[in-house]
């Protein structure tokens, strides 16, 4: 996933460069034609290297963490969790806990990352009860049920993301 947003944040630049420099007779046609003939070589070339470097040092991060100490990773794990999802990093965190599991034969990496599901799910109750929104309950109602499943990817996109205090104030309350 990260590979995809940066490559996207890449395109965006050329898009706005080719749409300055390009008379607007073949502006339709030129610009999406150059910005993908360039984005797309740079990111297998210089973008996806650069993301899985990103998700490599993440994962030794976290895992110089955890060494360190189980109950600073459980903590750092819970309030970043949903940020890490919101990009597609958590996916970093699975050789960890494939890791885990063939050394303890459990799975205790990623036990603190179900504590930031269920506040997800309790900030989308409140959020249900208490909003006068009819849209934003109408959002918040298909992303509370399911959360419920632990997947928390339609609050994030469709709650959190609209409003930025809700994200802040559930990691604050993990």
């Amino acid at each position: 996933m990260m590979p995809s947003i940066l490559a996207i944040w890449v395109a965006s630049y050329i898009q706005k460069f080719f749409t300055k420099m390009t008379p607007d007779v073949i502006k339709v046609f030129v610009v999406p034609l150059f910005t993908l003939l360039i984005t797309v070589p740079l990111t297998f070339l210089v973008v996806g290297p650069v993301a899985n470097t990103l998700s490599d040092g993440l994962t030794n991060l976290f895992q110089a963490i955890m060494n360190f100490n189980p109950i600073v990773f459980g903590l750092v794990l819970g309030i970043l969790w949903q940020v890490l999802v919101m990009f597609g990093m958590h996916w970093a965190l699975i050789p960890l806990a494939i890791s885990d599991v063939a050394t303890n034969g459990s799975l205790s990496i990623l036990s603190a990352a179900l504590l930031p599901c269920f506040t997800q799910t309790g900030v989308l109750g409140a959020i249900m009860l208490k909003t006068k929104e009819e849209k934003v309950r109408t959002i918040s109602m298909p992303a509370f049920v399911s959360s419920i499943f632990g997947v928390t990817e339609p609050a994030i996109y469709g709650c959190d993301t609209a409003n930025e205090n809700t994200i802040l104030h559930f990691m604050w309350r993990f």
